[in-house]
């Protein structure tokens, strides 16, 4: 008895406990209106860069409903204590990125973008995904996004270029939900793995999960930038194209080599923090949030 209470400590301590990372949900004070001035191209002045990370704010508050509904699924299959605990945190931190992105969509549809006709898509395109999948994969294709999401959360936190030309008010918002991004990024991993294990079959649903994670992201943010693109009669524009490729994959591009996530996917033995331990970013970044956002 006395070796099993022991012991008790130690196997509730998950693998961000293990280092030091505790998930706090946090609900900043961020409000976006005509008034605070933010340009129609918040981002470098471009028509295009600014359509692609208006198309990311824009799928944010459905994808993280999307996770939400995941984890109030997973939650009675979980068995270790302290990862029960960190999912109603990340819980509540999924709740709050949805909150405050829909506050700066409200900005766009207010603008004359079709926000509303996006979100619906997207809507019905995950309820297509979730009525043809079963719970295991579900919560795979949850993983694998999270596992994606994760890694934007370290492009926009190490990679200072990424947002150095952008509205310093939109860019908070980026770099906030980035930090957070990374200190939860192991969380719904753990998850599926206490619920559904670490055999073969996990293992292969993660996969089939990771290609339609790929797919649902290449097509919402294909679209959306589109649409953007659409509304503000650039079509056809394709230096502004241009200017998007050059962004995300150039030299210095947002997602020049980001491919490496998909690799590391791939392995039997991934796990987020192994893959990549972004704790230094936590520990030294943390003038990106503000304790008084903290939800305790």
């Amino acid at each position: 008895m006395t070796s099993e209470a022991a012991a008790s400590p130690m196997q509730s301590r998950t693998s961000s406990a293990e280092r030091g990372v505790r998930i706090v949900p946090r609900l900043p004070d961020f409000q976006f209106s005509d008034e605070m001035e933010i340009p129609r191209l918040w981002h470098s002045s471009s028509t295009g860069i600014t359509s692609f990370w208006n198309a990311v704010t824009t799928f944010g508050p459905v994808a993280e409903a999307f996770f939400l509904r995941d984890i109030h699924a997973l939650a009675p299959l979980m068995k270790q204590p302290g990862l029960r605990d960190e999912m109603r945190n990340f819980a509540q931190q999924e709740a709050f990125h949805a909150t405050v992105h829909r506050r700066f969509n409200e900005l766009l549809q207010s603008r004359g973008y079709p926000v509303a006709q996006m979100d619906r898509f997207s809507s019905s395109l995950f309820a297509l995904v979730e009525k043809l999948s079963s719970s295991k994969l579900r919560s795979a294709i949850a993983v694998a996004g999270e596992h994606f999401i994760g890694e934007l959360g370290n492009v926009v936190i190490t990679e200072p270029n990424v947002f150095a030309e952008a509205d310093p008010q939109v860019a908070r918002l980026f770099l906030w939900h980035g930090y957070e991004e990374l200190e939860h990024k192991a969380v719904l991993f753990d998850a599926y793995a206490d619920a559904y294990g670490t055999g073969f079959s996990a293992y292969v649903h993660r996969q089939l999960g990771l290609v339609i994670a790929i797919g649902l992201l290449t097509i919402v943010l294909s679209k959306f930038t589109f649409r953007y693109m659409r509304s503000e009669g650039a079509t056809y524009d394709w230096r502004e194209w241009r200017r998007v490729l050059v962004h995300l994959f150039g030299r210095h591009g947002a997602l020049r080599g980001r491919g490496r996530a998909v690799v590391a996917f791939v392995h039997p033995a991934f796990h987020p923090w192994q893959y990549r331990d972004d704790t230094v970013y936590l520990s030294t970044r943390r003038d990106l949030v503000d304790e008084s956002w903290e939800r305790r």
